[in-house]
């Protein structure tokens, strides 16, 4: 099911580590660059990294609800999922 293999993205050490990193380094090359241009290019990256995280745990979250509580598995995914935000 794509929505745990989400919740299994999120819940990666390795893809928190990477995101945490490229967050970091965006948000930190956006704050240093003189240029408006490239600041504005450094700003959409940092929110396109956000976008991906979102639709990530979007689709784990639909799943959730669209089975209205009852699916365990799917449940403790996205609370770890939200615990890991």
């Amino acid at each position: 099911m794509d929505a745990l293999e989400a919740g299994r993205v999120l819940q990666s050490r390795v893809f928190r580590q990477a995101f945490a990193r490229l967050d970091a380094r965006y948000v930190q090359a956006w704050r240093a660059c003189a240029d408006s241009v490239k600041r504005e290019e450094w700003w959409h990256m940092q929110r396109a990294l956000a976008a991906v995280k979102k639709e990530l745990f979007d689709a784990l979250q639909c799943a959730a609800l669209r089975e209205q509580g009852k699916d365990e598995v799917l449940n403790a995914a996205l609370e770890a999922a939200k615990g890991k935000k």
